[in-house]
């Protein structure tokens, strides 16, 4: 059904170390809240996505709606900004975004979040090293496939 989860009890922290999988990885060894965890394993995950392009975010809105999540869109830098302290389960960055806008969305979403952040890139341009991934997907189905991997942790 959801992601399979490992937990165990910090006392020190009063918060649970989630483990995905058994995998020790950064992107899967957190503390999260028993807030947090609830609303991890609970369906449907959220998308958090930030374009500079209408067009690209209302199709990318709908791929991933119909692939089962829920999405929250940010056009522009105001709305991004406005839109990071949201609690999305992942972050993806439209390859529209410049990437010194995209330096400072992360920025802002690490402030309040620590879920994995997707940067969609052009072809040959570099990867973000604050992004936690990065691909060049032009292709619907390939960009689904990346938020999907991202999502179970089977990557």
């Amino acid at each position: 059904m959801g992601e399979e989860f490992n937990l165990c009890f910090t006392a020190h922290k009063s918060s649970w170390a989630v483990t995905s999988a058994g995998r020790q990885t950064r992107a899967h060894s957190r503390i999260y809240s028993d807030e947090d965890i609830i609303r991890r394993m609970s369906l449907p995950k959220s998308v958090l996505c930030v374009s500079w392009s209408p067009s690209l975010a209302s199709t990318r809105e709908m791929l991933l709606t119909q692939a089962g999540y829920t999405v929250i869109s940010a056009l522009g830098e105001e709305e991004a900004a406005s839109r990071c302290g949201a609690k999305a389960d992942l972050l993806v960055l439209g390859h529209s975004v410049p990437r010194n806008e995209k330096q400072a969305g992360i920025k802002c979403f690490r402030q309040h979040s620590q879920a994995p952040v997707l940067s969609l890139l052009r072809p040959g341009q570099a990867k973000l090293p604050e992004a936690d991934f990065a691909v060049e997907a032009f292709n619907p189905a390939d960009f689904v496939q990346a938020v999907q991997t991202i999502l179970s942790g089977n990557y």
